[in-house]
């Protein structure tokens, strides 16, 4: 039996558009975080943060280190469909704040929000919660190399992108 989806255009922009990330917000998980608001026909059109998240951190990756990136899997034979998106960004400077804060990261079950260059808010732990598929730190050898640590943070959704209405409120900036 065929599938029976509601298809739409994909027109090309003239405007511009910025790569990167300029920066996220990290929660602790809680379930029903977002709200996503759909329009009559069911399309998933935006997403509101609810008041049960508490407690937001600020992330600011190093300029031109932060990437988002949403990719597809489908196998018609299995029946599965999903979208996995990871958000990579380099936090420069190692040292024992910067490693506690990583710690913390690595342990956690996350939401998340990016604001692209772009000024678009994507939102991550809808479906289940973000949580860190890599985080490396690295000193460089050469004296120009860097050094910094690399957190990837990822999760697994029914849809291919999140949109917020907002970047959170961040206590204390």
């Amino acid at each position: 039996m065929a599938c029976n989806v509601t298809l739409s255009s994909i027109p090309q922009l003239c405007s511009v558009n910025l790569s990167g990330v300029k920066r996220i917000a990290i929660a602790n998980y809680v379930e029903g975080a977002f709200t996503i608001d759909s329009t009559p026909e069911g399309n998933n059109v935006l997403v509101t943060i609810s008041d049960s998240v508490k407690d937001w951190v600020l992330l600011e990756p190093a300029s031109e280190t932060g990437s988002y990136t949403t990719t597809l899997t489908r196998n018609d034979s299995t029946g599965v469909c999903y979208w996995t998106t990871e958000i990579t960004g380099n936090y420069n400077v190692m040292n024992a704040d910067r490693a506690k804060a990583v710690d913390a990261i690595g342990q956690g079950r996350l939401v998340l929000v990016c604001e692209d260059m772009n000024g678009t808010v994507h939102c991550c732990g809808l479906d289940e919660a973000v949580t860190p598929s890599a985080i490396t730190g690295q000193t460089g050898a050469a004296r120009d190399d860097g050094a910094f640590y690399t957190i990837t943070l990822q999760t697994v959704s029914k849809h291919p992108d999140y949109i917020c209405d907002a970047f959170p409120v961040i206590a204390g900036k």
